[in-house]
């Protein structure tokens, strides 16, 4: 894997942790031009919650739910990273639990990641909107109730304007986490509530708070591209090339739910 300097291009598709451990982690190592420090940031695919997802998770003889055992050979690199990010494709909007099209999974899926080792879950994506202003919010309180780090997705402007960007320190280096998503899939974010869209006023706007507030490193995950096309379409190299434009250090592409395509570019 290259290593990813500033001003650098990078687009990846991980794939998904949908079914029969057909799952990518693409591990790179960050390093900062105004320092020697070295650290591994760990980044993951789509988490999704299909039904035999669900129905695999449940345990018989409590009727709990359990999902580390499908992560059971990954468990190992998620937590040799400084720090590992993965997007959460569903949300935990309470029973009934369901899968595709309108997924929400129950708490103990968020609750294993935390145990496995994930630092930080991204939730702006096509399903941030599944189960209304209602899943959306309980989705946010219940990742706060459990202590994991996250964004993409808030309640309201003023949580927006305190929590976004994330910034994380580690090893001596600021990163800032960005997040943006192409859509929910035609449903409508209802006010108070937030999900970050691709909008080119938004990302300069987070990109010069990012700045101001002393980011070493600017890396923007963006929910985009056309599923399962494992190359970029036009209009995501319009999008990556502004966000290279306006100095990110990396890009990182979730969505497409295969194996696909990434470049450097050092322009």
């Amino acid at each position: 894997m290259p290593y990813v300097f500033k001003n650098q291009v990078l687009l990846l598709y991980p794939f998904d942790f949908a079914s029969n451990n057909k799952i990518a982690g693409y591990i790179h190592r960050f390093q900062s031009e105004q320092t020697t420090r070295k650290h591994f940031t760990s980044l993951w695919g789509d988490l999704m919650g299909h039904g035999p997802q669900i129905r695999a998770a449940l345990v018989d003889s409590n009727q709990t739910y359990d999902y580390k055992p499908g992560f059971q050979y990954l468990e190992e690199y998620i937590k040799q990273a400084d720090i590992s990010v993965a997007n959460l494709e569903v949300t935990l909007a309470g029973p009934p639990f369901k899968g595709y099209p309108q997924f929400s999974s129950p708490d103990a899926y968020a609750r294993n990641m935390k145990e496995l080792g994930f630092d930080i879950l991204v939730t702006a994506n096509n399903h941030s909107q599944d189960r209304g202003k209602k899943g959306l919010v309980r989705t946010i309180r219940i990742l706060d109730s459990i202590g994991i780090d996250h964004t993409g997705t808030f309640q309201d402007t003023t949580e927006f304007e305190r929590n976004y960007p994330l910034i994380k320190t580690i090893k001596g280096t600021r990163i800032a986490f960005l997040n943006f998503t192409y859509g929910t899939n035609g449903l409508r974010v209802k006010h108070p509530t937030m999900v970050n869209m691709l909008d080119s006023q938004h990302i300069i706007q987070a990109i010069e708070k990012a700045k101001k507030r002393n980011a070493d490193l600017v890396i923007p995950i963006v929910h985009w591209g056309t599923e399962y096309q494992r190359y970029e379409n036009h209009i995501q190299r319009g999008w990556a090339q502004l966000l290279a434009d306006l100095g990110c250090d990396a890009i990182v592409g979730m969505h497409p739910s295969c194996g696909a395509t990434h470049q450097n570019d050092s322009k």
